[in-house]
């Protein structure tokens, strides 16, 4: 998890996690509120805080169209997400970038009829 370890770094300059972030550090216990600190990562309670920065749209997509939901729409895919993550946004952010997606759009995309219906002809005989 090579990639995961810059996340250490982000929690304190975060405006979402830094201040819990900074007293979890600085204090003697290391949960508070429902955040655990552990091993230089930030839970609530169970899931990885992420920061605000670039790996929040990365785990999204990978999540949706990266092939670990395969394109099941807003609801599944926030699923997804908040079994293992959180970020205060994460609902609304998972929405956006769903709404985003050609794919999805393409796939879920309203049919119109093409032109008026016509009645069948009256037949003469039977």
């Amino acid at each position: 998890m090579v990639g995961f370890e810059k996340i250490k770094g982000t929690y304190e300059s975060c405006p979402d996690f830094g201040i819990i972030y900074t007293v979890l550090r600085n204090s003697l216990t290391h949960e508070v509120d429902d955040f655990l600190l552990q091993d230089g990562y930030l839970f609530c309670p169970r899931m990885l805080c992420i920061s605000r920065t670039s790996l929040r749209e990365f785990l999204v997509g990978e999540l949706h169209f990266g092939g670990l939901v395969e394109h099941f729409g807003r609801n599944k895919t926030i699923e997804a997400m908040g079994h293992r993550f959180y970020w205060p946004s994460l609902k609304r952010d998972v929405a956006r970038l769903v709404s985003q997606c050609c794919t999805c759009q393409l796939g879920k995309q309203q049919k119109q009829n093409t032109g008026l219906y016509t009645s069948l002809p009256v037949p003469n005989c039977p």
